[in-house]
């Protein structure tokens, strides 16, 4: 049977007009020619051959190319030359367009192998935990077997293939059914992922950005806040605020958090909009209530520094906290600010070094740099150049200049480590290469370029 929930993607799509580009012409072959009710259209046939029930039936005002807005419904019957088809209606209009395109039956592969979310699924999806690969590969690769040119089979065995951790085989899978029906946003999406998160040798950015716009085109939900980053950072192509900023909003007003707090930051940034500082704290809090973390960062953040608000040390505190309770490294750096300065807390360096580790754990630089300034300067801890400097070491090999610098000058001195003229220069050179000016003056005094 058809995947719910259809009207809400195609109300999506609809939303974005200015997303529609040129199509190239695809012969249809049919148009629609009454609507029966909200579920059902009837299309007249230029002929019956090679149509029957339970096909596909792709219903648009053109037909080209995949960013194109199109509504999908299932053949339930002809009669002559007249398809009844499933489909949300209320987004159809007399005189549209439509393609029809085969569909295999119900497989016992299905029941063992549909992907959650997919709109080519004729069973409920099966998530990945619930997959059995003893049972489930078999069931695919007869499914393929009978049927080798269904293109959800080969998105199917494409899943399985990434559960067996087989990533190049499943990106081969995933790029066959594409061939077979490239109106396919769920595929697009699984093999933008892969393109995008995959192992170093498969990630391909400037591909990953065309798929994942062509799912979001397409009105696949999850790959709306992505397209968005990518536009925004210029990961796979151009920077381009005010394509991020469309996207951002199409999926913070479907409730996505990470878009919400997203459009906060165009909003309070002028990124692709016109700066308004009131909607940027109304998205902040929106996500920050669906508990989203960064969100919840960033009301800290403006709280500490009175953007758009009074500055409030404590409000900022408090929002710091509970992003910490979800083990945000930012918010547990700005914590640790705050319990060694006293803001919005009573002081607590010990606290503070706790936090400091916790965020240093997770790879936070600007934490190991505090961590050792608390060692270096031994105000609040116990001095310890020895861990200063293992502090020092591994915020610099992460590319912190300014830890850079100071375990040069630690090297230089022969603080909490041997001392070396030659590690000092090293150090010195890669803090200097990136704009560093203090190690940019002291290697001039050493007479060394760099």
């Amino acid at each position: 049977m058809m995947k719910k929930n259809m009207t809400a993607i195609f109300a999506i799509m609809a939303l974005f007009p200015s997303f529609v580009f040129g199509a190239e012409e695809i012969e249809p072959n049919g148009e629609v020619v009454l609507i029966e009710d909200e579920n059902t259209v009837t299309v007249s046939l230029i002929s019956e051959e090679g149509v029957n029930p339970g096909d596909w039936m792709r219903v648009a005002k053109k037909l080209g190319k995949p960013e194109a807005p199109y509504w999908l419904g299932s053949i339930e019957s002809i009669s002559g030359l007249d398809a009844i088809v499933k489909i949300d209606a209320k987004a159809i209009e007399v005189g549209m367009l439509a393609l029809s395109a085969p569909r295999a039956i119900e497989h016992d592969a299905d029941s063992l192998t549909a992907i959650p979310g997919d709109t080519f699924a004729v069973t409920d999806g099966v998530k990945d935990d619930k997959i059995d690969l003893k049972k489930a590969i078999p069931q695919i690769e007869l499914a393929l077997n009978e049927f080798p040119n269904e293109p959800r089979f080969h998105a199917q065995l494409g899943r399985l293939l990434e559960l067996q951790g087989k990533p190049a085989q499943a990106i081969l899978s995933y790029e066959r059914a594409l061939e077979l029906e490239r109106y396919y946003p769920l595929v697009c999406h699984r093999l933008a992922t892969l393109r995008y998160h995959g192992p170093e040798e498969l990630r391909n950015f400037e591909i990953a950005r065309e798929l994942f716009d062509r799912a979001a085109q397409l009105g696949f939900e999850a790959s709306m806040p992505v397209i968005g980053a990518m536009n925004r950072d210029g990961i796979g192509g151009d920077q381009d605020y005010e394509t991020a900023f469309k996207w951002f909003e199409l999926a913070a007003e479907v409730g996505n958090a990470y878009s919400q707090n997203a459009l906060g930051e165009c909003f309070e940034n002028e990124w692709g909009v016109e700066q308004d500082i009131s909607k940027a704290l109304l998205w902040y809090r929106g996500a920050a209530e669906l508990g989203f973390a960064p969100a919840m960062r960033n009301l800290g953040r403006v709280f500490a520094r009175g953007i758009g608000v009074k500055r409030n040390d404590k409000a900022a505190f408090d929002w710091y906290a509970q992003a910490g309770e979800l083990n945000d490294s930012e918010a547990l750096l700005q914590l640790a600010i705050f319990y060694k300065y006293g803001r919005g807390v009573k002081p607590n360096y010990e606290y503070a070094v706790e936090l400091l580790n916790r965020a240093a754990k997770r790879g936070k630089t600007e934490a190991m740099r505090e961590l050792a300034k608390f060692f270096s300067e031994g105000v609040h801890v116990r001095k310890s150049y020895e861990l200063a400097a293992n502090w020092y070491l591994k915020a610099a090999q992460k590319g912190d200049p300014a830890s850079q610098f100071n375990l040069a000058v630690l090297y230089e001195r022969g603080q909490g480590v041997e001392r070396s003229k030659a590690d000092a220069i090293y150090w010195y050179k890669d803090a200097a290469r990136k704009g560093h000016l203090d190690a940019q003056k002291r290697l001039l005094k050493m007479n060394q370029n760099w």
